[in-house]
């Protein structure tokens, strides 16, 4: 993650990034990027579950994988801090394979994003939602709260795309992860 002179987060790619078909023509967990990659290709710390293991077979990406990733990246601005640090590099794969996520421990104002980040790192592919559908959950988060609080946006029209869930980022439902447990890991 980059962020602009705005302090507006943008998503960076160095070189691991390849065409994909249009998302929206496949269910969630079923959209599959262009191609086989490698098993252990990409930042560990963010690899889901089904991405395999160091030794396993090539695994296909899907957006889905993405979706996880994305629900790691929640906990980690809710959190201030990296999830599973402490954890080795070498320790992360089964770990994550095993169903441990980071514990989410979130103040008042931020625990109506709880269920969104478990949804978004569930187990299973098939139950995450798609981007477009977390887009429209925080955008509704996001509403409710400048409702509640008579506090408009904090980001400028002009700078922001959040009125279109397509260009904005993260999917709803408050059902934990499927074998999934959180826990706090050390090294």
């Amino acid at each position: 993650m980059l962020l602009d002179d705005g302090f507006h987060a943008k998503v960076g790619d160095f070189g691991l990034a390849k065409l994909s078909s249009d998302p929206a023509l496949s269910e969630p967990g079923e959209q599959k990027l262009s191609g086989t990659h490698t098993a252990g290709v990409g930042t560990k710390r963010y690899q889901a579950p089904e991405v395999g293991l160091p030794g396993g077979t090539p695994a296909e990406y899907s957006y889905s994988c993405d979706v996880y990733s994305y629900g790691l990246l929640l906990w980690e601005l809710t959190h201030g801090e990296v999830a599973l640090k402490g954890v080795k590099t070498v320790q992360l794969g089964p770990l994550v394979s095993n169903g441990v996520r980071p514990p989410i421990a979130l103040p008042p104002c931020l625990a109506v994003i709880k269920p969104l980040i478990r949804k978004c790192w569930d187990h299973d592919p098939t139950k995450r939602p798609t981007m477009e559908a977390c887009a429209k959950e925080l955008l509704e988060i996001e509403r409710e709260r400048a409702r509640t609080t008579g506090t408009p946006r904090t980001s400028s029209p002009a700078s922001s795309s959040t009125d279109n869930p397509s260009t904005a980022a993260a999917g709803s439902s408050s059902t934990p992860p499927s074998n999934g447990a959180e826990a706090n890991v050390a090294a």
